[in-house]
């Protein structure tokens, strides 16, 4: 794969380039940026530092290996209405809230309901509902099917 690359650089570089200027690859970037046609010559130097990348095997470009990233799940609350026996969702004054999880640390369900329980019983208690002591918490996916247990490992992860 490399030599196929290596050659059609330099055969796009002899092609837009003049054989005087091959000879020399400072002579090169020098003389481009000079030359009067600005489109060329920018294909010129990107083709030629693309050809120096290629030769050193530098494929990242100076990038950062990538590192394991916060992920965040979305958490609603529903109520249970004793009138309509059914479990309505609460609107949320302050948006959508979410509970962040990642790094090298994975979630699992009583973590899970541990965190979505305090985003919205700060301090055990809501103004809505009041305690939290003598209420039943648990998770439900997007069908609002409760999830008693979570697959092979237990994490959220392993859910998804």
């Amino acid at each position: 794969m490399n030599a196929l690359l290596k050659d059609a650089v330099r055969e796009e570089v002899r092609r837009l380039v003049p054989p005087s200027l091959l000879a020399n690859e400072s002579a090169l970037t020098t003389s481009a940026s000079s030359s009067s046609d600005s489109t060329s010559s920018l294909t010129v130097a990107r083709l030629t530092g693309l050809l120096k990348r290629v030769r050193h095997g530098d494929r990242g470009g100076g990038r950062k290996p990538k590192q394991s990233r916060e992920h965040r799940l979305q958490v609603r609350w529903l109520h249970y209405n004793d009138i309509s026996k059914e479990f309505e969702p609460v609107n949320q004054r302050s948006g959508n809230r979410y509970v962040v999880y990642g790094g090298n640390k994975q979630l699992t369900l009583d973590e899970l309901k541990q965190k979505a329980a305090a985003l919205f019983f700060p301090n055990g208690k809501n103004q809505f509902a009041g305690s939290l002591e003598g209420m039943l918490v648990n998770i439900c996916d997007s069908t609002r099917s409760t999830v008693f247990k979570f697959p092979h490992a237990g994490t959220v992860d392993d859910y998804i």
